[in-house]
């Protein structure tokens, strides 16, 4: 594609040199820079993308995007902000792939991933050719990608719904961040319908305050993006507020309006008449079920589809997954990672009804610090027992993550310190007893951990398989 038709799709732009030159690529990363490619500088947080022109040029770039003024002998195009440039450029040189496919977005602070999951079974029982973009994975059709971030950036998303497309894909669904709109990741996609789960304390290291994150949430509903269908939860008081500003043709929807029974480990809800019984437990899974139900019924899918689609889905990966190696007591393994999301498994946790509930976490490093004592407060309230350990601590200490946990905890006597996570997992392990519950809180489907500039393997779920199959029969950890 030439150069001066890619460009076409800006709004405001400054050029100099020739238009006429070929774009055969797009790559905002100097590393994956092809002959004939588009280098897009970005302003990073960590790294400025202008410092690596020359690294891109030797590469073989053709023409370059910038913010800052620069010197070259290629085509130069200068624009306010290259991060929105990415999006609409990929999006027209990838054929705007985006309007070729019925998009869904979900964004909110929790639910999220459980929710593509299940929209993506529904769809599947409707015979449909679905693709999925979210935290766990990147699913287009039966191809298995890994996820680097929940939302990808503007060029490899775009990359994702060409080749999605390609592959017979007409449904998206896909996770989408408050990093990302912030980031203007989605510039250049139109969703069939954006889908509000919830709002609470997260990412306050990236937003300034709650009405800065609730504002890139916001975003997904204002105009920034097309957007043909809104769908709300208006329980949700920030989920209230989106209803009456969004643009879009808003489907709200509450616990409120369904007919539903919840049990310890059984929810129970009916779809326009239609029995069913949900195998993932806890009452914000109604929620999320009753997202997933709403974007289906859009989609004019029966209800009889629907029911068979949510009863497929047993677990979600990381999401309280059971981790069973024939012990007497429970051990789960789930994501939480933010206050309401602790709060929302610790509360499902106690309906089980355990002797006692063993609660091991810890919170990540160079995140939002805010939660950290609020946090620990929750575990220590609605726990027997708190190990606080490392979670994914990046460049911060992992002692001073712990001590700003400490602060919410009054009763330190219910409490332990072990900064290895490892060694904390198998301590939790070897003090169950019969009819406990042991929750590995934080890291959920992730097998990696973060140590400074190190990310080394580390999974929960196979880690307590592991010391599980270790534990002696007087419950002592043999190797702890």
């Amino acid at each position: 594609m030439k150069l001066s038709r890619l460009i076409s799709c800006l709004e405001e732009k400054e050029v100099s040199g020739s238009l006429e030159v070929q774009v055969k690529g797009i790559a905002s990363d100097s590393r994956k820079v092809r002959p004939g490619y588009l280098f897009i500088s970005i302003k990073g947080f960590e790294s400025n993308g202008h410092r690596f022109i020359e690294k891109a040029v030797r590469g073989g770039a053709s023409c370059l995007i910038v913010e800052e003024e620069v010197k070259s002998s290629l085509p130069v195009v200068r624009v306010p902000n290259s991060r929105r440039a990415a999006g609409l450029l990929a999006a027209r040189f990838y054929g705007y792939p985006a309007k070729r496919l019925r998009l869904i977005g979900i964004t909110g602070t929790n639910g999220k991933t459980t929710t593509t999951y299940l929209i993506e079974s529904i769809l599947k029982e409707a015979g449909l050719k679905v693709g999925r973009l979210s935290t766990t994975e990147y699913r287009i059709g039966e191809k298995i990608f890994k996820a680097a971030h929940t939302t990808p950036d503007a060029v490899l998303l775009q990359r994702l719904f060409a080749y999605a497309l390609a592959k017979g894909v007409t449904h998206l669904v896909m996770e989408v961040s408050s990093h990302a709109l912030s980031l203007e990741r989605i510039a250049g996609c139109d969703f069939a319908y954006g889908v509000f789960t919830n709002l609470s304390h997260d990412h306050l290291d990236f937003h300034k305050n709650m009405e800065d994150y609730f504002s890139s949430k916001l975003r997904l509903f204002d105009g920034s993006v097309l957007v043909e269908k809104a769908i709300i939860n208006i329980d949700d008081p920030y989920g209230r507020r989106i209803a009456e500003k969004t643009k879009a043709k808003v489907i709200p929807y509450q616990l409120s309006i369904i007919n539903y029974q919840l049990s310890i480990v059984n929810c129970q809800l009916s779809i326009e008449g239609v029995p069913v019984h949900l195998k993932l437990p806890g009452r914000h899974n109604l929620y999320n079920a009753l997202a997933a139900s709403m974007v289906a019924l859009g989609e004019g899918i029966e209800p009889q589809a629907i029911k068979d689609g949510l009863e497929t889905i047993e677990f979600v990966p990381g999401r309280f997954q059971l981790v069973s190696c024939g012990q007497p007591f429970k051990v789960v393994v789930d994501y939480a990672h933010t206050p309401e999301a602790l709060k929302n498994v610790l509360s499902l946790c106690r309906e089980l009804k355990p002797k006692r509930i063993i609660t091991l976490f810890g919170c990540g490093g160079d995140r939002d610090r805010k939660k950290r004592p609020i946090m620990g407060k929750l575990a220590s309230q609605m726990s027997d027992l708190v190990i606080i350990t490392s979670d994914n601590p990046r460049s911060e200490e992992p002692g001073d993550i712990i001590k700003e946990i400490e602060e919410g905890i009054k009763d330190k006597r219910s409490c332990l310190v072990i900064v290895d996570r490892k060694k904390a997992i198998a301590k939790a392990l070897s003090l169950a007893k019969e009819d406990d519950l042991v929750l590995i809180a934080g890291k959920g489907h992730e097998d990696y951990q973060i140590l400074k500039d190190r990310t080394i393997p580390f999974d929960d779920r196979k880690i307590a398989k592991e010391i599980l199959g270790q534990i002696t029969d007087d419950g002592q950890y043999s190797d702890f």
